[in-house]
C-alpha cells in the first residue's frame, strides 16, 4: 500500500470511477471491433508522473514528454501492439502506418500509438537490437497524462469478442492495482551503482582511421556530408532501471523530447533528444533543420564568445547549410506552401550551442506521414548528403548497428503526428548501459576535435553514471 493513506484512497477512487465506466461500456456492446476504445478520468492532485511510472515494476512501462508543448504521458502495460516481424527485408512506412491508422477513429481522437522506428529497418546485422525490432508502436493499457496543467487517468480497450474485452478489464484491473500499491522500488532501485568497463565502438584509434578514409571519400567527390556514430557501453554492478535513470536527468534535459520505451525489464530506450523530425496537426507541418555544434562556455561571457564562434565557423555553416537546402527541396515536394527562417538562429542545451532553423507549412491534400517519413528520414542531420551515397558509407564503414538510434521516435494518432529524430540516448540492456553519439563530417573535419564533440553529446549521461 502507498505509504500516504490519503494519497491510496484517491488513487482507489480515480481507478474505481474508471473501471465503473469500462464496465458500463462492455455491457452496452458499444466497442466498435478492431478499433481502440479510450475511458478518461480526471486527476485534481498533482502528480510526477514520471516518478508515479518509475515505482512500477513487473510490466512494460512507456513515456513520452513534448519539447515545445505541455504533453507529457506516462503508460504502463499494452492495449496495443504494432509491431515488424524478428527480420524486416522489404521495409514499408506505408504499411506499418496503415496498420495502425485502421485501428484509430475520429470517436477518440486522443488516442496515440507510441513507438519509433530503427535508423535502418532493413538493417538486421545487430544482435543487440533484435529484441526492439524494425519498429514497434504501442497503445499503453494505462495513461497517466498531463496536458495543458490538467492531469488525466486513461485507460484504452481494443474491441473485438466480448471474452477478449473481459480478459482486458482484467489487464486494467492488474494495471490500475500496479499503480494504487506500488512496489515503491524506482527511487532506489539506481543507487549505489558501479558503472566500469567502458568500451567504445569504434575506439579512438579506429575512429581516426574511420575519419581519414571518410574525408578521402569526401575529396574524392562521393558525398559532401556523412554522419558517423559511436556506441560508447558501460557495465553496472547491478541492473538499471531506465525509468528512473531518465527521471534522474530530467534537469538536463531543457528543450529536449523525453522518451522511454521499457517492453520488459531486460532492455530499454531512453533518450532526451533536442531535434524534431517532424510535427504535423491536420495539414500543418513543422521540421528543422538542426546541425552545427559549438561546445557550452565555462560561463555567460564565453557562452556569448563561442555562439557568434558557431556563427562564422565555416566547416559548421557549411554543415548546416547541407540539412537547410535538403529540407526546402523536401518541403517543396510535400507542401503546397511552405516558409523558413531567412538566417539560422542559435539554440542552446546543456552541453553545446546548435544552429538552427524553423520550417513550416500546409500539406499538399494526398500527403501523408508515410511519404513524410520516406522524405524526411534521415536528414543530413543524421544521416548525410547526397543521401543514398552518405548511407551507403555508413551501412559500409560503420562498425556498429544504430538501432533506433537516430532513428524516428515518437507518436501517431487519428489527424495528427510527431516525431523526434532519436539521439542523446542510450539503450539499456540489464546492467549494461550503451550512448550513442554522432557527428557530421564534411571537409574540414578533424578526428580529434570531432571525437571530443562526441564526448560532449554523452556527457549528461556519463556525469550522470559516474555521480
Amino acid at each position: 500500500m502507498s505509504k500516504n493513506p490519503e494519497v491510496f484512497l484517491y488513487k482507489l477512487k480515480v481507478s474505481s470511477s474508471l473501471v465503473e465506466q469500462l464496465v458500463e461500456a462492455l455491457c452496452s456492446h458499444h466497442i466498435s471491433e478492431g478499433s481502440i476504445w479510450r475511458v478518461v478520468v480526471p486527476i485534481d492532485i498533482p502528480y510526477d508522473i514520471l516518478s508515479e511510472l518509475s515505482s512500477i515494476h513487473g510490466i512494460g512501462r512507456y513515456y513520452w514528454a513534448s519539447r515545445d508543448e505541455p504533453f507529457e504521458m506516462a503508460g504502463w502495460g499494452e492495449a496495443d501492439i504494432v509491431v515488424a516481424g524478428e527480420e524486416v527485408y522489404d521495409f514499408s512506412y506505408t504499411a506499418v502506418l496503415q496498420n495502425i491508422l485502421k485501428k484509430l477513429s475520429s470517436n477518440y481522437p486522443t488516442v496515440r500509438y507510441y513507438g519509433g522506428f530503427k535508423f535502418l529497418p532493413s538493417d538486421n546485422r545487430g544482435m543487440r537490437w533484435k529484441s526492439f525490432y524494425a519498429y514497434r508502436f504501442i497503445v499503453p493499457r494505462i495513461e497517466l497524462v498531463r496536458n495543458d496543467g490538467t492531469l488525466q487517468l486513461v485507460a484504452n480497450i481494443m474491441g473485438g469478442k466480448y471474452e477478449v474485452e473481459l480478459e482486458q478489464l482484467l489487464s486494467v484491473l492488474h494495471c490500475l492495482n500496479l499503480w494504487i500499491m506500488p512496489e515503491d522500488e524506482g527511487e532506489s532501485k539506481n543507487e549505489s551503482i558501479t558503472f566500469h568497463h567502458r568500451i567504445d565502438c569504434p575506439s579512438k584509434t579506429e575512429w581516426t582511421d574511420l575519419i581519414q578514409r571518410t574525408l578521402a571519400a569526401i575529396n574524392a567527390g562521393s558525398f559532401e556530408k556523412v554522419v558517423l556514430a559511436r556506441e560508447t557501453t558501460f557495465e553496472s554492478t547491478q541492473d538499471i532501471d531506465p525509468v528512473s535513470l531518465l527521471q534522474k536527468m530530467a534537469e538536463q534535459s531543457a528543450r529536449c523530447y523525453r522518451f522511454c520505451f521499457n517492453p520488459s525489464s531486460e532492455r530499454g530506450f531512453i533518450g532526451m533528444s533536442p531535434e524534431r523530425l517532424y510535427r504535423r496537426l491536420s495539414t500543418y507541418i513543422e521540421t528543422e533543420a538542426l546541425a552545427g555544434t559549438i561546445l557550452r562556455g565555462k560561463d555567460p561571457s564565453e557562452d556569448e564568445q563561442l555562439k557568434a564562434m558557431l556563427f562564422q565557423n565555416k566547416k559548421e555553416r557549411v554543415e548546416h547549410e547541407i540539412v537547410v537546402n535538403m529540407l526546402k527541396a523536401d518541403m517543396e515536394r510535400l507542401c503546397s506552401t511552405y516558409e523558413n527562417d531567412e538566417q539560422p538562429r542559435v539554440v542552446t542545451l546543456s552541453t553545446v550551442h546548435h544552429l538552427y532553423t524553423h520550417f513550416k507549412g500546409i500539406l499538399r491534400p494526398d500527403v501523408d506521414d508515410d511519404e513524410i517519413l520516406e522524405h524526411l528520414h534521415p536528414t543530413p542531420a543524421v544521416g548525410g548528403y547526397p543521401r543514398g551515397s552518405a548511407l551507403e558509407w555508413i551501412k559500409r564503414e560503420e562498425p556498429l548497428d544504430r538501432g533506433i538510434y537516430s532513428g524516428p521516435v515518437g507518436w501517431v494518432s487519428y489527424s495528427s503526428a510527431e516525431f523526434c529524430v532519436g539521439i542523446r540516448s542510450a539503450l539499456v540492456e540489464k546492467n549494461h548501459i550503451s550512448l550513442y553519439s554522432g557527428v557530421g563530417i564534411v571537409q574540414g573535419s578533424q578526428p580529434e576535435s570531432e571525437w571530443d564533440e562526441l564526448e560532449c553529446k554523452i556527457k549528461n549521461y556519463v556525469n550522470m553514471l559516474m555521480s
